[in-house]
């Protein structure tokens, strides 16, 4: 629910910015699979999400307002998501996705 509510209108599967799919007629698993271990298309050396470690990981550290200043080199794009004007999630959202990854990623359960 955070990611369609938040995310889904710039990273859906008809339109997935920085080839990300966050939301519309995509499973969880789908969504996963397009995170853990992927290389993230404008943040430079840094993964989507790196399973146990959300410092490194640019899905955690745009929305947190981090990825200026993490060190990207290379194609960043260190803007916070989602962009100015957006309706932008509590501060507890973005932690749930640093939970997330701290506990390793896992999958969904079916």
């Amino acid at each position: 629910p955070v990611l369609e509510r938040y995310c889904s209108g710039c990273h859906s599967e008809s339109s997935p910015d920085g080839g990300l799919s966050l939301g519309g007629n995509i499973s969880s698993a789908q969504i996963v699979a397009g995170l853990v271990n992927v290389q993230s298309a404008r943040g430079g050396q840094f993964k989507r999400v790196v399973p146990g470690n959300p410092g490194q990981s640019w899905f955690y550290l745009k929305p947190a307002g981090q990825a200026a200043t993490a060190g990207c080199v290379g194609n960043c794009s260190t803007s916070v998501m989602p962009p100015a004007g957006q309706v932008t999630p509590t501060p507890a959202e973005p932690r749930g996705s640093n939970q997330w990854s701290a506990s390793g990623a896992p999958p969904p359960t079916p």
